[in-house]
Parts: C-alpha cells; sequence; structure tokens
C-alpha cells in the first residue's frame, strides 16, 4: 500500500505493509524535475515499532530513533540520535495497568530538559509511533508547544 503527501517542493511516498504499519517513506524534492531528496526506514518486531532512521542523499543516516518497551507492551523510553551521538532519551513512566504514562521526562545528552505530566503532551508523543518519522524535529516542536504550561518543569 502507498500514499503520497506533498509539502512544499517536498513529496513524501509512504509505504506499509499489509497489517497497515508503516515500512518506509521516500522523499523527493521539486516540483517538476522531482530529484531524490532521503528515506526514512521503520523497523519493526511483531507489532512494535524498534527503530526509525533518516536518511539524506549524499549525507547518509542523518538521525535515528530507537524505541523500549516493558513486558506488557508500553513504550518506556525512546532514544534520538545524531549519526552515533545519543542527543535526546524520552522515558515514560506508569502507574500500575495504565495504558498511557502519567509523566514525560525528556533528557538532553544526560542533562534534564523537560519534564511534565500533561496527558495532552504525553499523549500526542506517544500516539506519533510508527505513524510518520518523529525526528528531533518532532519532538523539539512539541516540547516548545507546552513547555509555558504550567504542569511542566
Amino acid at each position: 500500500m502507498r500514499k503520497k503527501l506533498k509539502s512544499g517542493e517536498f513529496t513524501y511516498y509512504y509505504y506499509y505493509d499489509g497489517d497497515g504499519k508503516l515500512l518506509y517513506i521516500d522523499v523527493f524534492q521539486g516540483k517538476i524535475f522531482k530529484k531524490k531528496y532521503g528515506d526514512y526506514e521503520f523497523s519493526w518486531k511483531n507489532d512494535l515499532l524498534v527503530s526509525q532512521i533518516s536518511r539524506i542523499e549524499g549525507i547518509g543516516v542523518t538521525e535515528r530513533v530507537l524505541y523500549f518497551y516493558d513486558v506488557k507492551n508500553r513504550l518506556i523510553k525512546k532514544e534520538y540520535y545524531n549519526k552515533e551521538s545519543l542527543r535526546y532519551t524520552v522515558t515514560f513512566v506508569y502507574k500500575d495497568d495504565q495504558i498511557l504514562p502519567y509523566v514525560m521526562d525528556i533528557k538532553r545528552m544526560s542533562f534534564d530538559f523537560f519534564t511534565t505530566d500533561n496527558p495532552d503532551c504525553i499523549k500526542k508523543m506517544i500516539e506519533i509511533v510508527g505513524k510518520d518519522f518523529e525526528g528531533s524535529f518532532y519532538l523539539l516542536d512539541l516540547v516548545d508547544s507546552y513547555k509555558n504550561n504550567k504542569t511542566n518543569s
């Protein structure tokens, strides 16, 4: 299955498997003469996304996101790498058998960066998983949109 999306001078082609899991996104630049710009690759283990890789033509891998789950298959951590260096770590804290975490904590390298108990913010960070590439730009935009909220620390 394939889906096409245009945004400005970029065209994105989304490829899915038979179960609807996102496998690959091809990115082309240009309105008339399209040139390959890069791609995103998604790796799954059963129904759980385990990694995303971003590549730009002529540069190679620019970003990786790794996903970690608990024994109940709940997302507990995301690690954002720029080439080989860990840039951001997002951890999720759950209560008992809750489906959604009640706290999200983000570290930049090993330093405190952003912590929230805002359920809308946490839900947005969980819901994007496997639906689109969510590099550090998504993370930073989300943090920016919630950083002045009173429930953040």
